[in-house]
């Protein structure tokens, strides 16, 4: 969650959203500071798609039981429940060889 938190946040506070050449410029002669700043800049604008996508993904399959119920919630619709099956106490336990021979059959 916080991963996502830092990526939208990262996404709002770049500087490359009135003109994109100022976004993804990176000025190679500069101080190396300078230097460091628009590395990190350009980077984080090229790997914020994956670290979105890892984010929401791994948030999901943590907050599995959640999300599902919320979503029955906002659909309106009542919860599916799992068939539960049932193995009959009468039933006879076969051995290998009769397993084979049905299976042969």
């Amino acid at each position: 969650m916080l991963l996502l938190v830092l990526s939208i946040t990262g996404l709002m506070l770049w500087n490359g959203w009135k003109k994109l050449s100022v976004g993804f410029k990176i000025r190679w002669k500069a101080p190396w500071r300078i230097l460091h700043y628009d590395l990190h800049k350009v980077g984080g604008m090229l790997s914020v798609i994956f670290l979105v996508l890892i984010a929401t993904s791994s948030s999901f399959m943590v907050f599995d039981k959640p999300i599902k119920d919320l979503a029955y919630l906002i659909a309106g619709k009542e919860k599916i429940t799992n068939p539960i099956f049932h193995l009959p106490t009468n039933s006879q336990i076969l051995n290998l060889d009769q397993i084979f021979q049905i299976a042969n059959t």
